[in-house]
C-alpha cells in the first residue's frame, strides 16, 4: 500500500456521534423479549465492551526497521539535475523503512483528532503496525533520524488527543447505554400492560429470535449478548394496592376475632391458628392460599400465587412483647420500629 496522509479521511466529532447512532440502534434491534428477559446489568456491560472506543498505543519498544532498499529517483523538477526540455533524470536513492507496532483500532489512524496539524504525517497502516517510508538521495544518518523522530512526535500527538476524546466517551457510555436500555424495556412493559388489559389473548410471531448474538467489531474476542431463555416474556403477577389493603383487612379482622373471643383459641398451635386465616383467604381468593409452603429454602406461613408465581407473602409472628421482638427477631423489630408500631398492633395470645 502507498503511503497516505494519516489523521485526515475522518472527523472525530463526526465518529462520536456515529458511535452513539450506533448504540441506539442496537438496542431498538434487540428482540423485545429479550429485553424484558435479560438481565439489564449484563445486556449493559456487553454492549459497553462491544462499543467502548479503542484509540491504538504505539508499542515503542517493538519499533524497528526494515533493511533500506535501493530505488530510482525522479529529479527533473529540480533545477540542479536539470536535463535537456522534456528529459527524465533519474539518480539513485534509498528506502528506509521504520515499522511501529501498535495495539487498538487501526481505523483511528485515519480520523482527524480535535486538536491536529494542517500538515498530517504520511504512512502506511496495516492491522497492527504503521509504517513510516524515509526516502533519501544521501547517507546523511542525522537527517533521516530527524525526519523519524519528527513523524513519530506527530503521531504521538495526534493519538494523545484522540486519547482525551475516547476517555470522554468511554466514561460516559454506561450511562448511556443504560438509558437506553431502561427507556426501551419501559416502553415494552408499557405495550405489554396496554394489551394485557384487553383481558385477550395475545398471539406471538413466528420468526422472532430468542436470544441475540453480537457480530465481531474490530475486536480480537468474540463479545456474544447475555443468553435468557426461550420462550415469550410473562409479566411479574402484581396485586393492586386495593387488593393488598384487602389481603391485611381480612387478616387484621380474623386477629380482632381471636383478641374478642381469647377462650376459643387461647389453647390452639401455631398451626391451627393459622388454619383460621387461610380459611378466611380461602374463601375469598379461591383456595389460593395456602400452609406451610415451601418457598425457596425456608418455609412461609401464608402465600398466594398466581401463575406459578408468587403474589403475596405473609408470616405469622407470636407477640411476647417488646423485649422479646427486639433481642429474637432483630429485622422484625426494625420494621415496627420504622413504621411506629414497636409496640403496638394485634397479637395472639398463647400459654
Amino acid at each position: 500500500m502507498a503511503d497516505d496522509l494519516l489523521f485526515c479521511k475522518y472527523n472525530i466529532f463526526d465518529v462520536l456521534e456515529s458511535q452513539k447512532a450506533a448504540v441506539r440502534k442496537d438496542v431498538e434491534e434487540l428482540a423485545p423479549d429479550y429485553v424484558l428477559k435479560v438481565s439489564e446489568a449484563d445486556c449493559v456491560a456487553t454492549m459497553v465492551a462491544r462499543f467502548r472506543l479503542n484509540v491504538p498505543v504505539l508499542l515503542e519498544d517493538q519499533i524497528h526497521a526494515i533493511d533500506p532498499r535501493e530505488t530510482r529517483v525522479d529529479v527533473s523538477h529540480r533545477f540542479d539535475y536539470a536535463g535537456f526540455e522534456g528529459e527524465r533524470v533519474e539518480i539513485p536513492g534509498t528506502i528506509t523503512t521504520v515499522v511501529i507496532p501498535f495495539e487498538g483500532d487501526a481505523d483511528f489512524l485515519s480520523v482527524r483528532p480535535q486538536t491536529f496539524s494542517l500538515s498530517p504525517p504520511r504512512g502506511e497502516v496495516a492491522k497492527d503496525e504503521v509504517r513510516f517510508n524515509f526516502l533519501r538521495t544521501d547517507n546523511d544518518a542525522a537527517a533521516l533520524k530527524r525526519d523519524y523522530e519528527r513523524s513519530l512526535t506527530e503521531v504521538n500527538e495526534c493519538l494523545a488527543s484522540l486519547r482525551e476524546s475516547e476517555e470522554q466517551f468511554n466514561a460516559a457510555l454506561p450511562a448511556l447505554v443504560t438509558n437506553l436500555f431502561q427507556k426501551r424495556k419501559q416502553r415494552l412493559l408499557g405495550n405489554a400492560g396496554m394489551v394485557a388489559s384487553l383481558g385477550i389473548p395475545i398471539q406471538r410471531r413466528s420468526g422472532q429470535p430468542a436470544t441475540y448474538a453480537v457480530p465481531i467489531q474490530r475486536k480480537q474476542a468474540r463479545i456474544e449478548m447475555p443468553k435468557v431463555q426461550a420462550g415469550s416474556f410473562k409479566p411479574e403477577p402484581e396485586l393492586p394496592m386495593s387488593v393488598y389493603e384487602d389481603i391485611l383487612g381480612i387478616l387484621k379482622n380474623m386477629v380482632r376475632v381471636m383478641e374478642l373471643s381469647p377462650g376459643a383459641f387461647s389453647e390452639m398451635g401455631e398451626e391451627d391458628l393459622r388454619t383460621h386465616f387461610l380459611v378466611q383467604l380461602n374463601a375469598q381468593y379461591e383456595g389460593q392460599a395456602t400452609g406451610e409452603t415451601f418457598n425457596y429454602q425456608g418455609k412461609t406461613d401464608i402465600l398466594i400465587r398466581a401463575e406459578g408465581r408468587n403474589a403475596f407473602i405473609a408470616e405469622c409472628k407470636f407477640w411476647r412483647g417488646e423485649k422479646a421482638l427486639l433481642r429474637y427477631d432483630r429485622p422484625a423489630a426494625l420494621l415496627l420500629k420504622l413504621a411506629g408500631h414497636e409496640s403496638r398492633g394485634p397479637r395472639v395470645q398463647s400459654q
